[in-house]
């Protein structure tokens, strides 16, 4: 919608151009076709930079919450966990947990096999995690990825439903239904 209003004027500023050329319409023209890059600028930006963010969600082998509980906060997260990882899996190895990647990262969507872990390996993990995070002023996004790791764990553990780590690419707006046929689990 922002990008179509500075496209429209500057074809109807060009068309006024073409018929009456003068100081005034070339100036407008130029002001609209200025609109448009930079608008155009920003919106790749900014999906250039959304395609570049890597998030470690939780993979379920069947569905852990249903609707209206399914609020899928621990999938549309896990950007911090991304970023520290190797840090995280220093302070496990240091809790004498297992690491955070002992859990992931492979997809079944690129055809590899999934393992698939008990949920009570990776709440002490998780929870070992928590403790290490939560008074490190600097790693509040961190802390807050692994509280919401943790709250999904805590929905799985009574049903019994294995998981593992996977890591995404980009900010999922939504999942497509095609790719969810395609997969053995769930994220939520």
């Amino acid at each position: 919608m922002f990008l179509g209003i500075p496209v429209a004027g500057c074809w109807l500023y060009g068309q006024w151009v073409l018929e009456e050329p003068g100081v005034l319409s070339i100036v407008l023209f130029l002001l609209c076709a200025a609109a448009v890059v930079l608008f155009g600028w920003y919106g790749l930006l900014r999906n250039i930079k959304e395609g570049f963010v890597c998030r470690i969600v939780p993979y379920f082998e069947s569905r852990v919450a249903t609707y209206p509980d399914s609020q899928p906060d621990a999938f549309s997260t896990g950007v911090h966990l991304a970023r520290r990882c190797r840090f995280l899996d220093e302070r496990a190895v240091e809790a004498g947990v297992l690491s955070l990647s002992s859990f992931g990262f492979r997809d079944d969507r690129d055809g590899q096999k999934l393992t698939w872990h008990p949920v009570p390996d990776g709440l002490r993990t998780v929870e070992a995690l928590i403790a290490v995070t939560q008074n490190l002023a600097d790693e509040a996004g961190l802390h807050d990825d692994l509280l919401r790791l943790q709250q999904y764990l805590k929905k799985a553990e009574p049903k019994g439903v294995r998981f593992c780590l996977i890591v995404r690419v980009g900010m999922d707006k939504m999942i497509s239904p095609v790719e969810m046929d395609n997969r053995k689990g769930c994220f939520w």
